[in-house]
């Protein structure tokens, strides 16, 4: 159960980490998300764990760089639909195979830093079933890096 609670969790992360917004409020030096960012960390506390459990190593096996492209999609594109981006919110379409997999069609999160060459979010409050019928809440943070141009995405 440990190991597939795990799994879910890295999963989430992953997910979740392709969440990001601008959270610099001087307007005339907005920086833009658009680009490709790298996995630098992933950890999650739950209500009943609220000692950070380390992802990152399960979280690159799923995909280790994320893109964010100028017409509102990213990839991989096996992951997620379109995002929409409000102030500091960020909202996530999932595919059929994800929302399946988490039970979840869309993901919101925040945006703790957002500058040139890193990109912290968390979401709070992720309420997932790792036992049929018993809910638990998650809390998940991912940490990137900004990578070049034309970097392919794994």
């Amino acid at each position: 159960m440990k190991k597939s609670f795990l799994t879910l969790c890295a999963v989430l992360a992953c997910v979740m980490g392709f969440v990001a917004c601008s959270s610099n409020d001087d307007e005339e030096k907005k920086v833009s998300i658009v680009g490709g960012w790298q996995v630098e960390s992933a950890t999650a506390t739950t209500q009943i764990m609220p000692t950070p459990i380390p992802l990152t190593d399960m979280v690159k096996e799923y995909v280790s760089t994320i893109v964010f492209n100028e017409n509102g999609t990213m990839l991989p594109a096996e992951m997620f639909e379109k995002y929409t981006l409000e102030n500091n919110t960020l909202t996530i379409g999932l595919t059929q195979a994800i929302s399946t997999l988490i039970g979840m069609d869309k993901l919101t999160c925040n945006v703790a830093e957002l500058t040139e060459k890193t990109l912290s979010v968390k979401a709070d409050n992720i309420s997932i079933e790792v036992i049929p019928g018993t809910p638990m809440t998650v809390s998940i943070t991912m940490n990137f890096t900004r990578v070049p141009e034309n970097v392919p995405n794994r």
